[in-house]
């Protein structure tokens, strides 16, 4: 592989087992090439000959693209490069959760080094940008066309290895790196930068030293964006469930790939095994039409549980239903049926996909033409455990422990930016467009506040509260849009005040993800300010107003 030497996950393989758990993954749909089939792939462009220094590797593009099964490949183009040389380096910055905030000081959680020699244990050595220190990388043997590629995570203070399977190679003109989303952070979309170097020398450690180094930066500042399918992720409360041993879903990530297909990730922390005794349900309302479907307007369901449902798997000889049976208890996997509200209960539909697998939560793959040819849905999650199933398969969730997500209602997919949270505080511009016995607050004047916005939960109920200019009130939404009423003293004229009311009203316009939430970012709205007839002789009668409002997230 020419990989860096590192320590490897540890495969233990009985030759039953393996059979077993391959006829497992067949009787899902899955097969081989599924694995290896790309699904979505993105481009950027780096100017030609803006390298630094003599004989700098000019980046000219990169081509992003992700795989069935989760791999990314990077495929980086040198427009001046023949080979990989021992004197060449190149990394890729990956800022998972696109934060800046957290990572390094440009917001980088990970760093794929890929290099034209071996290196040894060691430390320090020159890092590009300030990007922190690289606190030690691995032997290995380079083969003339596979450099020597080593994955490194941020921890606070410096670059340290991590486990990877990442590799790479050079050819066409440039090298490739591959690598698992499960090794960054189960990152699908993300921020990244891209750095190359020629020049590099090492020390006797084998780091490099760049301080000598001609280099290109791709982009030549900030970052690319690589999220090219629907992708949204939801959290839920840690620690909700019904009681002890209750599965906690703590996320739940969905997204649509290149030719349609549907995705879902549930992740349930601590719990890296599917029992005997649990029981996942995702119901979905395809027409986000609550009148329609089952009492709640879910109109399909894709349960999972390892006990055989009696209807589930009609189409398999009675071997192969056997066998399928004894790889799904040898391999702790569960099975997945789709289910479809037939007007009274929920009756077993024949897929020709529904691919999964559990290892600390469920994943599944799902042809939206199984589901109406869906492109907009809302959904929400169960998992259950201490599930008594009878001889059918059929659950019973009388003792049951469980978590929902969400605690109450659905999500909605994709996410839209008025799905976004108000959280945080907010720079806020008014501009007066109407006034009336408001000599403080004159058409076309503007003025600049900060409003802070704070989400609180009690008992499966979320509510936002705004604090502005002194004033407090809570948003409802209808619709599209996110309204408040409330009461305050204001100055209609210089040292006049009287009392009135005021009416907001707020419209998303773009929301994204901040430390794994999708949170609003810009909004638009007014607000109108109005006095009472009487009681204000001050400001001359009715005192109002008009602004309208621009928020930005600080």
């Amino acid at each position: 592989m020419g990989n860096a030497v590192k320590s490897r996950r540890v495969l233990t393989t009985f030759s039953l087992l393996t059979v077993a758990c391959a006829l497992a993954v067949l009787t899902t749909g899955a097969s081989a090439a599924s694995k290896c089939r790309p699904l979505a792939s993105a481009n950027y462009t780096d100017p030609t000959g803006d390298g630094s220094g003599a004989n700098a590797p000019d980046i000219t593009g990169v081509t992003v693209t992700s795989y069935e099964g989760g791999g990314t490949t990077f495929q980086v183009a040198l427009a001046n490069q023949s080979e990989f040389g021992t004197d060449m380096l190149a990394r890729i910055f990956v800022d998972s959760d696109k934060t800046a905030s957290t990572g390094n000081d440009k917001g980088f959680e990970y760093m794929i080094q890929v290099q034209g020699t071996s290196s040894e244990s060691g430390s320090g050595g020159d890092d590009p940008g300030g990007d922190g220190t690289v606190s030690h990388s691995y032997s290995s043997i380079k083969c003339e066309d596979r450099p020597v590629t080593t994955l490194f995570k941020w921890n606070g203070s410096g670059w340290a290895p991590a486990d990877s399977d990442s590799n790479s190679w050079f050819g066409n003109g440039g090298v490739s790196v591959e690598i698992n989303a499960s090794d960054i952070g189960d990152a699908l979309v993300f921020n990244f930068a891209v750095y190359a170097a020629s020049n590099v020398t090492y020390d006797e450690s084998g780091a490099p030293q760049l301080a000598g180094a001609s280099f290109d930066w791709a982009p030549d500042t900030g970052t690319y964006g690589y999220q090219p399918f629907d992708y949204s992720s939801y959290s839920d409360p840690t620690g909700d469930g019904s009681g002890p041993g209750a599965p906690d879903i703590t996320k739940v990530v969905v997204t649509k790939w290149k030719g349609a297909q549907l995705k879902f990730w549930i992740a349930i922390p601590g719990t890296e095994e599917f029992g005997e005794d649990m029981l996942m349900q995702v119901y979905l309302d395809s027409d986000s039409n609550a009148a329609t479907g089952d009492p709640n307007g879910s109109d399909y369901m894709i349960q999972a549980q390892r006990a055989s449902y009696n209807g589930d798997d009609d189409s398999l000889t009675p071997l192969l239903r056997a066998v399928s049976r004894l790889a799904r208890s040898k391999c702790y996997q569960p099975w997945l049926s789709l289910r479809k509200w037939n007007g009274s209960s929920w009756a077993p539909v024949k897929t020709d996909w529904l691919d999964s697998w559990y290892n600390g939560g469920l994943r599944f793959s799902i042809d939206p033409a199984d589901l109406g040819s869906t492109t907009t849905f809302n959904f929400s999650v169960y998992a259950a455990a201490k599930v008594a199933f009878d001889d059918m398969g059929s659950p019973s969730l009388k003792d049951a422990v469980y978590d929902s997500a969400p605690d109450t209602g659905s999500y909605g997919f994709p996410l839209v930016p008025e799905n976004g949270q108000f959280d945080g505080v907010y720079k806020v511009a008014y501009k007066v467009t109407h006034s009336h016995n408001f000599g403080n607050m004159r058409r076309g004047s503007r003025r600049a506040r900060t409003w802070k916005f704070l989400r609180s939960c009690k008992n499966n109920q979320c509510a936002t509260k705004v604090v502005a200019s002194g004033t407090e009130f809570k948003l409802s939404r209808t619709g599209k849009s996110f309204n408040a009423k409330a009461g305050g003293k204001f100055d209609c004229q210089t040292g006049r005040s009287a009392r009135g009311t005021e009416s907001y009203q707020l419209k998303v316009q773009k929301g994204r993800w901040i430390k794994g939430r999708w949170r609003v970012t810009n909004w638009v709205g007014t607000v109108r300010v109005v006095s009472p007839n009487n009681g204000v002789p001050e400001c001359g009668g009715t005192a109002s107003y008009t602004a309208s409002l621009t928020g930005t997230l600080k």
